[in-house]
């Protein structure tokens, strides 16, 4: 995110925001963060808005991409200034998940049916800007990060396969993760895992085996 609040005012800008009394929870900022390898996940950015924005904001997050689940609201905190930076704990279902999501939305003041705006009154273009946005965890420890004897290769992938070999050799649960976070595949191995499907490019691999989870890079050629 652009930096430079509050000394130079940059920050980054969105408007075109729902009418009066129209469509609460569905405009703002989202971000697509893959918090693979990492837990303790905590969110901080500093907020403004002119006067005619909603002054109210949602805190929402998602771990599967499609259902959102609401963390708290800043409590119609917005002003237009960064007075009221913002500071959020995740719980640990955010931890190491390639598809985790995180966003801010406009909501009506709470008990009615209408934005509040940080003026003294609401209009559609009223502008709300971020600056700072960061979002940090703790490198996973090798206690929490380790299926004993892990091995993917080859790695680049160069003909449409890849092995996966472990000391346990057993059953394992294979998600592949794209770099937006989307999954592109989901299945169940021993060792050989099919990806002539994807093309070719960077990816995340999630893999689960006798309640052991890990996470490595996959490059596809």
């Amino acid at each position: 995110m652009p930096a430079g609040n509050p000394s130079t005012g940059k920050a980054y800008s969105i408007k075109t925001f729902p009418e009066a009394g129209a469509a609460s929870g569905t405009a703002g900022f989202q971000f697509n963060v893959s918090t693979a390898g990492y837990s303790n996940i905590s969110i901080t950015f500093d907020p403004r808005s002119s006067n005619t924005g909603s002054k109210w904001q949602q805190f929402e997050y998602s771990i599967n991409g499609t259902a959102w689940v609401v963390l708290s609201n800043n409590n119609g905190a917005l002003a237009n200034d960064f007075a009221n930076p913002v500071s959020l704990t995740l719980p640990a279902t955010a931890n190491n998940n390639a598809n985790f999501k995180f966003r801010i939305v406009s909501i009506f003041a709470p008990s009615t049916s209408d934005y509040a705006p940080v003026g003294t009154s609401y209009g559609t273009g009223g502008a709300w800007r971020i600056d700072n946005f960061t979002v940090t965890g703790s490198t996973l420890s090798v206690k929490e990060n380790a299926i004993a004897g892990l091995s993917i290769y080859p790695n680049p992938v160069t003909n449409g396969k890849f092995s996966i070999t472990t000391d346990a050799n057993a059953e394992k649960s294979v998600v592949i993760f794209d770099v937006l976070g989307k999954q592109v595949v989901k299945t169940i191995a021993t060792e050989t895992v099919n990806v002539s499907n994807l093309n070719a490019g960077v990816y995340i691999v999630k893999i689960t085996e006798e309640g052991k989870t890990a996470t490595r890079k996959l490059v596809i050629k």
